[in-house]
């Protein structure tokens, strides 16, 4: 799990294949429902997006291509929004994901002042 301030006052918490109890410790931060913490154990058959009191939950799909077989396939994206906290949650890394990570990590200029922990 990495935690990572973008900008004042928002954390982006990203997860890659997370463990029960990464995701027992979220639901308890976060205050998830039970139904919402149970959908980040695995990936999803359909996208989603659900308001609860103090989040946003969304389910997103998100086309992965492969250049070596021409074919591209669906990656997920979990997301849960808070007004302070973007959690992602990702069942295999995805490399756009990566890539934003590691742009943020390597304080890349274009993408202003950001710190991460």
């Amino acid at each position: 799990m990495t935690r990572t301030t973008v900008a004042p006052g928002i954390t982006w918490v990203h997860l890659v294949e997370p463990k029960l109890e990464e995701l027992i410790a979220l639901q308890q931060e976060f205050h998830l429902h039970e139904l919402i913490a149970r959908e980040l154990r695995a990936p999803s058959s359909r996208g989603k997006a659900e308001h609860h009191e103090n989040y946003l939950y969304l389910v997103l799909h998100i086309p992965l291509w492969s250049a070596a077989d021409q074919t591209s396939r669906r990656g997920e994206v979990d997301c849960v929004m808070t007004r302070a906290t973007l959690l992602t949650v990702t069942y295999e890394a995805l490399e756009p994901l990566e890539t934003l990570a590691e742009r943020i990590h390597g304080n890349d200029p274009a993408l202003g002042s950001i710190t991460s922990t």
